[in-house]
């Protein structure tokens, strides 16, 4: 189908050709691969084919197949790889998740607990039923007319979680939710989603609504380290996406990151993960296990 005045479609504010659009599709051939690090939390489902990823080296592979959904938490580093010709749609929530207006994330985690007995270093794997294949069929026939639109994408990640009330049981859901799960996952996702528009652990704190003693203070509950070594974390995660999971150039990544002088930036790739920026690029296998390392450090 012609989409109607698709020229100023294109020119509207909500046209969204961001590399972080709400809802993207993807395609690797076999024994391709792609990296990425989630902006968002998001939900994997696979069109067609076969999927192997892993979050983090040492962790268990997962393989995903056609009319299987797998999520994954903001702020990870994951890897995809095709077992076959494989198209996938990611679902990005840039926005607290709610399964609908009257049910939180949080109750979800009250009404019931993950059994980990069951898997607990397994990806949980949700099989789309009807209405959920309907539901994707829908996102494919526009998005294939090149209909990007922001507010739409919004409405349908909100039908999206609505039909996970409606059609799945709860033990499913908390199985699928199960890594970002606890009495605080609002106060989490809400930090997760601000920092990066937060210089410093005082800009943070003004922008959740806090006190900087009360934030500090919460902070290091709910995550068990201090805001300044948090943020290094995810300072130092980021850069080390961009190096290796781009081609942008590598004054451009520093200006990204808030640094002024490209020599401090040099010395920051090189004190905290391992190696200065072409190094990086040249060889991110080999460095991963000093980007970790790098990412404790204060």
């Amino acid at each position: 189908m012609d989409l109607q005045d698709f020229n100023k479609h294109t020119r509207c504010y909500n046209y969204d050709t961001s590399a972080y659009a709400p809802i993207a599709r993807w395609k690797v051939s076999t024994n391709q691969s792609k990296e990425t690090l989630t902006l968002f939390h998001t939900v994997v489902y696979v069109l067609k084919g076969e999927i192997r990823f892993t979050y983090r080296e040492g962790d268990p592979e997962t393989v995903i197949r056609e009319g299987e959904l797998v999520f994954t938490p903001i702020n990870t580093h994951v890897h995809y790889e095709g077992v076959a010709n494989s198209d996938f749609l990611l679902l990005r929530m840039n926005n607290r998740i709610r399964l609908c207006e009257s049910y939180s994330i949080e109750q979800l985690y009250r009404d019931g607990r993950y059994d980990s007995s069951r898997g607990k270093d397994q990806h949980c794997i949700l099989q789309a039923n009807n209405a959920m294949r309907a539901y994707v069929e829908s996102l494919k026939v526009f998005y294939e007319d090149g209909f990007k639109c922001r507010y739409y994408c919004n409405i349908k990640l909100n039908e999206f979680f609505v039909l996970l009330r409606l059609y799945y049981p709860k033990e499913d859901l908390i199985r699928f939710f199960r890594m970002i799960l606890s009495v605080d996952t609002g106060f989490i996702e809400k930090v997760h989603l601000l920092h990066r528009s937060c210089k410093n652990a005082k800009d943070l704190a003004t922008a959740m609504n806090y006190s900087q003693s009360g934030f500090t203070a919460k902070f290091k509950t709910v995550f068990g380290k201090s805001v300044y070594q948090w943020m290094k974390e995810q300072k130092t995660r980021g850069i080390y996406h961009e190096i290796c999971t781009t081609n942008k150039n590598f004054s451009q990544i520093a200006e990204e990151f808030g640094f002024k002088n490209y020599n401090h930036f040099i010395e920051y790739c090189t004190i905290n993960i391992g190696n200065p920026p072409g190094k990086l690029r040249k060889d991110p296998i080999r460095n991963r296990n000093a980007e970790k390392s790098g990412q404790n450090s204060e």
